[in-house]
């Protein structure tokens, strides 16, 4: 793992509050253009709205630890 200093630290909570503030315009608008692509557009309307919640939600832990853990 990359070693951070305190003000790397600092910048990443910062851009994942503001991130995390903006996710569900990110995520939807993201969703819209992928909704576009051969395969991935496919496989995204094949999803339940709740498989579809739970990939959501699944991503977002995911993010965070990665930013921020």
């Amino acid at each position: 793992m990359m070693d951070m200093t305190p003000a790397d630290k600092a910048a990443m909570r910062d851009f994942w509050e503001v991130y995390d503030a903006h996710r569900a315009e990110i995520s939807a608008k993201l969703r819209e253009m992928l909704a576009q692509h051969a395969e991935l557009g496919p496989l995204l309307q094949s999803m339940t709205p709740e498989q579809a919640a739970q990939q959501e939600q699944l991503s977002r832990g995911l993010q965070r630890k990665a930013v921020v853990e």
